[in-house]
């Protein structure tokens, strides 16, 4: 029990450093809707400022999402990718419902929140670039968080 309470503390602490660091990307920019896609923390939505943006969320990224095309300006992913069976439908969904020149941020860890949830693969942050890369994102960028968090930020292409 005591292990399992340790690698509770350990996911909580890597959630916050994604959301701490997500959020740090967001403040200077200017948007006007957001997609928090796998949110079931809704840590990220908890430390977004108060803005007129409209703000939302979608728990499962294996189907497709209920939006339109051309919707959101910023599509975020905090610590649940590792759990999408379909990873690259699952690019291919964000891509379709960013605006042009949009951007996706996503914050995952390679282990430990990974074998508590018993997810469907491991990743690091090249691998979560080549699934963006290979779905049409350009200019993306991966950075390590702290510890194994990463966080890979990817655009939609304005034309």
């Amino acid at each position: 029990m005591k292990e399992r309470d340790t690698r509770v503390q350990d996911m909580t602490k890597a959630i916050q450093w994604s959301c701490t660091d997500v959020e740090a990307y967001l403040s200077p920019l200017s948007y006007e809707a957001l997609l928090d896609v796998g949110c079931g923390t809704d840590c990220l939505l908890a430390q977004l400022p108060p803005s007129n943006t409209q703000v939302h969320w979608e728990i499962d990224l294996s189907q497709r999402l209920p939006f339109g095309d051309n919707t959101f300006d910023v599509v975020t992913c905090i610590h649940s990718f590792h759990q999408c069976p379909d990873p690259d439908e699952a690019m291919r969904e964000v891509l379709r419902v960013l605006k042009p020149g949009g951007r996706y941020l996503l914050s995952d860890q390679r282990d430990g929140v990974a074998s508590l949830w018993r997810s469907h693969r491991r990743e690091n942050r090249h691998g979560i670039r080549g699934y963006m890369e290979r779905n049409g994102f350009i200019n993306v960028v991966g950075t390590q968080v702290r510890g194994r968090v990463y966080t890979v930020i990817g655009r939609k292409p304005r034309g």
